[in-house]
C-alpha cells in the first residue's frame, strides 16, 4: 500500500425478523427512507405494534406452561446470545430489486445471525449506495453498504467513514449486449448505455472497449442508468450496458423472446477492483456501547458468508434473499452461482480489505477523473480492522 502517513427510538426498532422482511419489500416504505439524507425514515407503528402484541402474547403463554418449559427456554436464551448485554443498531442498504449486492444482509436476518448475538439490527432502505454513505456521515444510521468507488474520493476529502469488512470484494458487474453483438470489436460505431461521462458505468465500459483498442472516440454514448439502460438494450436503443448478473437474468426472464449475451465479466476482466463495504465512522469504533455492536454485527455477517457458501444451504439463501430483495426466486437461483462462485464474498480468515486491491480501486479512480493524482488515500484513511479482529475472537469463542 501507499506510505502515506497516516437516533432512533429504539421503540419504533424492528426486532423480529418475521415483521421486519415482510416490510422491506413494499414500495411504499421504499419511497419514504430514501428522503433519509434529510430525515430518517420510520418502519410502520402498526406492524412494529402488532409484533410486539404477538411477543407478548406469546411470552405470557409461555409463562403459564410447566417448569420445564420455563427451563427450555432458559436454554434457548442461552443459545441465543443469553450471556451478552442487548444491543441495537441501524444500518442502511439499498436492496433495489433486482439487486443482490445486499444479500447476505438478508440472509442474516432470515437465519438469525444478529439474534444469535442479541443484536437487534434495523434496516433502513435507501436507494442508491450513495445515498447509505450520505446518511452515514450524517449520524442517521451506524453502518451502511458503501461502494468502494464512494469511499475511494471521499477518504481524500477527509471523511470519517472507515471500511470494518468486505460485502463483495469484485465487481460484480457484466457486459450485457444482444445476441447479435458477439465480440468487443462489433461495438465499434454502435450506441453503449452508460450512467455519464466519469461515471462508474462509464470506467467499466472504457475499460472492456480498451481489450479490442477501441476508445469512446469509437462509440457513441448514451446516459442510461438502471431500468432506462435495460430498455434501451430491449428496444434496440442500445447495444451494450453493464449490469448484474442478477439484472440480466431478470432481462432475460421478462423478455423470452429476446436474446441477449454477456461479452466480459468484470470479476475476471478487473479481479483487482473492489466492490462494496461495511462502512461505519470512526466516532461509531471509538464509543465502547457503538463499537461493540459494530463488532457482533461483524461477527454475524462471518457466519453469514460462511453460511452463504456451503452449498447445502442454496435454497434458504435463495428463499431469504428474494425475501430481502423482492426479486423472483428464480433470478435469484440463476444469478447466484455467480457471488459464489466467482470469490465475491469473503472466506474464513479474511476480511476483504486487501491492500493490493485497494490501491488497484484507487488507481482506477484516478483513471476516471474522480481522483486526483497526489491525493491518494492511505490505507488507514479507509479501513478499521478494530470491530474485525474483535469480531473473529467472538466467530472464534463460539
Amino acid at each position: 500500500m501507499r506510505t502515506t502517513p497516516g437516533s432512533t427510538d429504539s421503540a419504533d426498532r424492528p426486532t423480529s425478523r418475521d415483521g421486519l422482511l415482510p416490510r422491506l419489500r413494499t414500495a411504499a416504505v421504499l419511497l419514504l427512507v430514501v428522503a433519509m439524507v434529510t430525515a430518517c425514515g420510520g418502519s410502520s407503528d402498526d406492524d412494529t405494534a402488532a409484533d410486539t402484541d404477538d411477543t407478548a402474547a406469546s411470552d405470557d403463554s409461555a409463562a403459564d406452561d410447566s417448569a420445564d418449559t420455563d427451563g427450555a427456554d432458559d436454554e434457548a436464551a442461552d443459545g441465543a446470545g443469553g450471556d451478552l448485554e442487548p444491543l441495537e443498531m441501524a444500518v442502511a442498504a439499498a436492496p433495489v430489486p433486482p439487486s443482490m449486492t445486499s444479500l447476505a444482509l438478508g440472509v442474516a436476518l432470515a437465519e438469525g445471525m444478529f439474534d444469535d448475538l442479541n443484536l437487534s439490527v434495523e434496516v433502513q432502505q435507501v436507494d442508491s449506495g450513495l445515498t447509505a454513505f450520505r446518511g452515514l456521515e450524517g449520524g442517521q444510521v451506524d453502518a451502511a453498504v458503501t461502494p468502494v468507488s464512494v469511499l475511494i474520493p471521499a477518504a481524500a476529502q477527509g471523511t470519517s467513514v472507515r471500511a470494518v469488512y468486505a460485502i463483495t470484494e469484485r465487481i460484480q458487474h457484466q457486459v450485457a449486449v444482444p445476441a447479435e453483438i458477439t465480440e468487443c470489436a462489433d461495438l465499434e460505431g454502435r450506441v453503449l448505455a452508460i450512467d455519464q461521462v466519469g461515471g462508474f458505468v462509464e470506467g467499466l465500459t472504457r475499460a472492456f472497449l480498451a481489450t479490442c483498442d477501441l476508445t469512446p472516440q469509437d462509440v457513441t454514448y448514451a446516459n442510461l442508468a438502471g431500468a432506462a439502460m435495460v430498455s434501451a438494450l430491449v428496444e434496440g436503443q442500445a447495444f451494450s450496458g453493464i449490469l448484474q448478473p442478477e439484472r440480466i437474468a431478470d432481462m432475460r426472464n421478462s423478455f423470452p423472446d429476446q436474446e441477449f449475451a454477456t461479452l466480459a465479466n468484470f470479476a475476471e476482466l478487473l479481479p483487482d477492483l473492489h466492490s462494496h463495504v461495511w462502512g461505519v465512522t470512526t466516532g461509531t469504533l471509538d464509543d465502547p456501547e457503538r463499537s461493540e455492536a459494530i463488532t457482533r454485527f461483524v461477527a454475524a455477517m462471518i457466519r453469514t458468508n460462511e453460511f452463504i457458501l456451503d452449498p447445502a444451504n442454496e435454497d434458504a439463501v435463495v428463499a431469504a434473499t428474494a425475501e430481502f430483495t423482492g426479486t423472483d426466486p428464480e433470478v435469484v437461483r440463476e444469478a447466484l452461482p455467480f457471488y459464489i462462485d466467482g470469490g465475491l464474498y469473503p472466506t474464513a480468515g479474511s476480511h476483504g480489505l486487501g491492500e493490493e486491491a485497494l490501491d488497484f480501486t484507487i488507481d482506477f479512480a484516478i483513471e476516471q477523473g474522480n481522483l486526483e493524482e497526489g491525493a491518494e488515500p492511505a490505507y488507514e484513511d479507509l479501513v478499521d480492522l478494530r470491530a474485525y479482529e474483535a469480531a473473529v475472537e467472538l466467530v472464534e469463542a463460539g
